[in-house]
Formats: C-alpha cells, structure tokens, sequence
C-alpha cells in the first residue's frame, strides 16, 4: 500500500519484469500480479548473488514464488524475474 508501483498495468501486459530489492515484498508482488491479471502459472526465478560465487537461480511459477523463496531462505542480494523469458534460462 506504500507503493507507487502500479501493479495492474504491469500485470497487464507480456512484458517481462525484472525487479531489484524484491525479495521481502515477494508475496504481495506476485498477488498483486495476479490480481492485475497475470496468469499464477507465469515462470518467475529469483538470482541470489548473481554474479558472485555462492550464485544460485530458483525457479518457480508466480503463484508459487514466495513459498519456494521462503523455503529455500532466500536473502538479498537477489534479482526477482517474472516472464517467459525464464524458460530460457
């Protein structure tokens, strides 16, 4: 609710996110995607350290992110990415 962010149009479009310092918002990111309209079997991987040794790419489907990400004790610093594009990886 602190957000200037507009969730909706973003949810509204193919387009694929890329969000910084996501991590400790990752839940109400992915439900207000949802509620904008992106579809929760959306692919989405979140980049821990990216770039450093100790990187590691988890991936999930939108809906699920925020569990997987709680369950696999994800820290920042970390990349959140939302779109097809993660199939790719």
């Amino acid at each position: 609710d602190r957000s200037s962010v507009d969730w909706g149009l973003l949810a509204a479009t193919d387009a694929t996110l890329v969000m910084l310092m996501a991590v400790a918002n990752l839940r109400a990111i992915a439900a207000a995607l949802m509620s904008g309209g992106r579809k929760p079997g959306t692919p989405a991987a979140i980049v821990e350290n990216a770039s450093l040794p100790a990187q590691r790419v988890i991936g999930a489907t939108l809906e699920d992110l925020a569990d997987v990400a709680e369950a696999e004790r994800v820290v920042p610093p970390a990349v959140v990415i939302v779109g097809e594009v993660v199939r790719l990886g």
